[in-house]
């Protein structure tokens, strides 16, 4: 089956917060960033965008989190095309390591997410690819959503694979940076999930 050409977009680390409670320039300068981004995908007209997540730039724990969270829903609302969120750990908590910023993965962060951007984890086809969103933060805390995850991924990836659909999977965190057997750090996935992952994608 040969589909027709498309064009989707791919954002990351929106970080909204309010700017008068940053003392950092850069972060306040995030709100006007991601003005200019949705502009150029508005010009360039894209079937659809996925978002790797960190919508709220203040952490689970502050007053402004799920505020910030509202104002980037409103910024992204902008968006000509359908908007395909995925969970960050700004939005709904770290990995469970004491040198995370971050407090930990709770329901209720999932529940803030959820009511602004939809499912934490999600797939959907387009032509003849599919497309899987993950949930990276909650990944080896032997949660019941975890465990949901992956029962759906493994699913989701087989019917796939029977329909000859190419595949594309999208998460906040990387698998890793530099090799499979990096150890565990703040900016990649860590084992067991690692491991599975990879074993599942090959």
């Amino acid at each position: 089956m040969i589909s027709k050409p498309f064009t989707f977009a791919v954002l990351s680390d929106a970080h909204i917060g309010p700017p008068e409670v940053d003392d950092c320039l850069s972060n306040r300068l995030f709100a006007a960033r991601n003005q200019r981004a949705i502009e150029l995908i508005n010009e360039f007209s894209p079937e659809f965008a996925i978002h790797l997540g960190d919508m709220s730039h203040p952490i689970l724990g502050l007053p402004e989190h799920e505020h910030a969270t509202q104002e980037a829903r409103v910024l992204y609302d902008q968006l000509d095309c359908p908007l395909f969120v995925l969970p960050g750990n700004h939005d709904v908590g770290d990995k469970p390591n004491a040198w995370t910023p971050a407090p930990g993965v709770t329901m209720d962060a999932h529940n803030v997410f959820e009511e602004c951007w939809g499912p934490s984890f999600q797939s959907f086809d387009f032509g003849n690819c599919h497309f899987a969103l993950i949930n990276s933060s909650v990944l080896n805390l032997g949660l019941e959503r975890e465990n949901k995850q992956r029962d759906w991924l493994q699913a989701s990836l087989a019917a796939s694979q029977q329909s000859s659909k190419r595949i594309f999977i999208f998460t906040h965190y990387p698998l890793y940076l530099y090799k499979t057997t990096e150890p565990e750090h703040y900016d990649n996935i860590g084992e067991p999930a690692r491991s599975w992952l990879l074993y599942l994608l090959k």
